[in-house]
């Protein structure tokens, strides 16, 4: 029998609700818990059928414990789910539904639905028995690309793209999830300088461009109280990030300016040295006939420290210290010719890297012997020192080592261009109830001054 929201106050399920979910506030008539698929410092995600649907479709259900008590955790759930309902794409992963609230004035929690799917990069990447195919790594890298394009043109930089960013089914679809690091290119400064990054220079875990807005346009323009939507000017030059949290992407994914700028300024070519990190990640996957080499698979660049951004790091240390992330790239790319050491627009940068000994670039394509010439060409155009060298999405998607997979219909654009209202203490809950609102009509935009709890 399919779900009926109208019958569905005050009565029970008509399935058992496992124990560990009865402190779970989220419809248990609709949506029937299964089991729990992970916990963190942000939650836990269970897996459930949502029975609004016919058939049931299976969905993930993140539960976000004391949402308001870290200011800055707040702010970033809030730019999650604002960012996820407007971009609705075939390679972003999707809300489907944030639960209402007990009282919207007073809960803590958040539940917030989203697609399932079935693994992820990383896990795959770990997992010995699983080998990649050049086809494969071509149709993977196609999709991360479709959806990294509709993003940027969004105006939003993605920001933390990693292999467990990267979920994936058993029919090869691949999503690009985690916006919780993203950010709009014209962020203010004293919002973004507020933030804390504490952990971040932390070890990884285990697994560890400017983009032109032309192209189809798909899907249909939203507009919010809280996040903002105007309409995308197609051709608009990319805009450089100003003003932006300087510790971000995990360390293995980071792109060079990063540390060494240190100023919070970059553009979305961050996104772009991070999707070459993955891609040669996938290609390590390869069956390379060599005995063991499923044991060989790691991150391009796994530094240990990230010059200046970890604790105790020192600009006279990092000629020296050959696990820092800007030696541990210089020692597969070489060491920033002359000339790309000239075009550093600091003089701290210039200094630093003047001491840095030279290094040799290694042959990519004996690292990868069976990736091909086209493969090892788009990766190389992926990890160019400058960001303003590095290929841009629309280029890579040009590229021949993606054309027998390309299909320039599904290469669109967002209709919309996200801008985020100021975010502070005092209007955090109004702007996450917002959001909640878009998925519950019952809750009105002057729910304060009509008492709607």
């Amino acid at each position: 029998m399919a779900y009926d929201p109208t019958a569905a106050a005050g009565a029970a399920p008509s399935w058992t609700v496992p124990e560990k979910f009865l402190s779970w506030d989220v419809d248990h008539t609709r949506f029937e818990m299964k089991r729990v698929l992970g916990k963190g410092s942000y939650g836990s995600v269970a897996e459930a059928l949502d029975h609004a649907t016919d058939p049931p479709r299976r969905v993930a259900i993140k539960r976000i414990p004391n949402v308001f008590d870290v200011f800055e955790n707040a702010k970033r759930i809030y730019r999650e789910i604002s960012i996820l309902r407007v971009l609705a794409h075939p390679n972003i992963t999707g809300i489907l539904h944030l639960e209402r609230p007990p009282d919207i004035a007073t809960f803590k929690d958040l539940y917030i639905v989203m697609e399932a799917l079935d693994t992820d990069m990383a896990k795959l990447i770990r997992d010995e028995t699983q080998n990649l195919t050049v086809p494969h790594v071509r149709w993977f890298l196609y999709q991360m690309l479709l959806g990294l394009k509709f993003v940027h043109s969004a105006n939003i930089i993605h920001r933390d793209l990693k292999p467990a960013n990267i979920l994936l089914t058993e029919a090869c679809d691949l999503k690009i999830c985690d916006f919780g690091l993203a950010r709009a290119l014209e962020t203010a400064i004293d919002e973004d300088a507020a933030e804390s990054t504490a952990g971040v220079s932390g070890a990884p875990p285990p697994e560890g461009e400017s983009s032109s807005s032309s192209g189809t346009t798909a899907g249909q323009s939203s507009s919010s109280s809280s996040a903002s939507a105007t309409a995308a000017a197609p051709g608009a030059p990319p805009a450089i990030a100003r003003q932006m949290t300087k510790h971000v992407v995990t360390r293995w994914y980071r792109a060079p300016e990063l540390p060494l700028y240190n100023d919070g300024r970059y553009s979305v070519a961050i996104d772009i040295w991070s999707i070459g990190c993955i891609m040669a990640e996938m290609l390590s996957m390869l069956d390379s006939g060599m005995p063991g080499h499923e044991k060989k698979r790691r991150a391009l660049f796994p530094g240990g420290s990230c010059y200046p951004l970890s604790r105790g790091s020192k600009r006279s240390e990092l000629a020296r210290n050959k696990k820092d992330q800007l030696q541990v790239i210089f020692s597969v790319m070489g060491t920033p010719t002359e000339d790309e050491i000239s075009r550093l627009r600091t003089a701290d940068a210039r200094e630093a890297l003047s001491r840095v000994p030279p290094q040799e670039p290694i042959s990519l394509a004996e690292k990868f012997p069976t990736a091909g010439a086209e493969a090892v060409d788009l990766l190389t155009r992926f990890l160019r020192f400058i960001p303003e060298d590095r290929c841009t999405v629309d280029e890579a998607l040009a590229h021949p080592f993606l054309v027998p997979v390309r299909r320039p219909e599904d290469e669109v654009t967002a209709p919309v261009r996200i801008e985020f209202p100021e975010v502070n203490r005092s209007n955090i809950r109004d702007l996450i109830v917002s959001e909640i609102a878009h998925y519950n009509p019952d809750i009105p935009a002057d729910w304060r001054a009509r008492g709607v709890r």
